[in-house]
């Protein structure tokens, strides 16, 4: 018989300096899976999974981001009991609530090209991730496709694998799946060109047998991903960003970026992209976040 859910722990999570809650909202609800996660006007909602095996513990989290004028705090509802204090850490590092939004906006301001972006949008954030191995998995479903053929793709892979929580809470129904799950499904479950599914099954597969441990060092998931056949340097640079942090990666072949490097008068040719970006380390992530706002 599984076990319900814990009541929600309430608590507030301070947020460090300016914060762009708009523009992070829109990249959540862009990516969002139906019964794993979803945003509400200014709350995002999502099923977590902490831990593996008879140590697993599942539950929620519910996050009601600042407005604008509001105080700067997220309001933090939270469905776990034995792994509370990891549940915390996972919602702080999903909303890069630790970086100093100001101290990263000092540096872009430099920048004439930049400083319209940065005033429009003070304290833009670099979205981590709430579950590492998830993240992975759905980056490399969404290589070389659109966002909505990527998340079409996560949807798809949740449906197949069907995990479900204990007891639906408020529209949110399933998990999204282990890596040994995703292994075992095969690359016969995916749709698109077989390099990406094998791609997706095998990465998965690392982490299930302790290959690629996504807790670990940006240095050893580099090594691990980037030995793998249909996994290439924009994933795991992508990844650095997502998972490990790092605030100073410029994706300098990414269309998008490109495009709204060109949009704020910004060299975007990969090399001119990438001398013009040595004047914003080492925030290069960040910056790269307002070449994707203003590319549309």
């Amino acid at each position: 018989m599984s076990v319900p859910l814990p009541d929600p722990v309430l608590l507030d999570l301070p947020v460090t300096g300016p914060f762009a809650a708009d523009r992070l909202l829109a990249f959540l609800n862009r990516e969002s899976v139906p019964g794993v996660e979803y945003v509400r006007g200014r709350e995002y909602a999502r099923t977590l999974r902490l831990g593996s095996g008879d140590d697993a513990e599942v539950g929620t989290i519910r996050l009601e981001l600042p407005a604008p004028d509001g105080p700067p705090v997220v309001r933090a509802a939270l469905r776990f009991a034995a792994r509370l204090d990891e549940a915390v850490e996972r919602c702080r590092h999903l909303l890069d609530l630790d970086t100093d939004g100001a101290a990263v906006d000092r540096v872009l301001r430099t920048d004439p090209g930049l400083r319209p972006s940065v005033d429009r949008w003070p304290g833009l954030r670099v979205p981590g991730t709430a579950e590492p191995g998830e993240t992975m998995v759905r980056t490399i479903l969404g290589q070389q496709v659109s966002v909505a053929g990527a998340r079409t793709a996560a949807t798809r892979l949740v449906a197949l694998a069907d995990d479900r929580l204990p007891e639906p809470v408020d529209g949110l129904t399933h998990l999204f799946p282990e890596p040994a799950r995703i292994a075992a499904l095969g690359p016969s479950a995916f749709v698109g060109p077989r390099i990406r599914a094998q791609a997706v099954v095998a990465a998965a597969a690392a982490i299930a047998d302790g290959t690629l441990d996504l807790h670990r060092t940006d240095a050893h998931a580099r090594g691990v991903l980037l030995g793998m056949p249909g996994i290439g340097p924009w994933t795991a640079n992508y990844l650095s960003m997502r998972i490990f942090g790092d605030a100073d990666v410029l994706l300098v072949d990414d269309l998008a970026v490109r495009r709204g490097a060109a949009a704020l008068g910004l060299p975007d040719q990969p090399k001119d992209l990438a001398a013009r970006g040595l004047d914003w380390r080492p925030f290069r992530s960040y910056a790269g976040m307002h070449l994707w706002a203003a590319s549309g």
